[in-house]
């Protein structure tokens, strides 16, 4: 099957903060890859579809963290060697 996308995928892992819920702390984790319309990331809870969350991401040790909010679009239970959870999609929300 063909995949379609609006806009290219760059994989990168950069670190990014999530909060799933007012009174939640921060999760930070990695990312697996990121485009202009959303971002793919690593995450040891499952969150549920249509959730919109609040995140951060670092570029570098030296550029301030990019505040957006995305929606989970889509998610996949990941278990492999290098790591258990789930790859969460995110569509960024203007």
């Amino acid at each position: 099957m063909d995949e379609r996308r609006k806009h290219v995928r760059f994989n990168t892992a950069t670190i990014v903060q999530f909060k799933d819920g007012i009174f939640s702390a921060n999760t930070d984790t990695m990312t697996k890859d990121v485009s202009l319309g959303g971002v793919c990331f690593f995450s040891e809870k499952k969150l549920k579809s249509g959730k919109t969350l609040k995140l951060r991401l670092f570029y570098d040790g030296k550029s301030p963290a990019k505040c957006i909010n995305g929606k989970v679009t889509w998610v996949q239970e990941c278990n492999d060697k290098i790591s258990k959870g789930y790859l969460i999609g995110i569509t960024f929300k203007r």
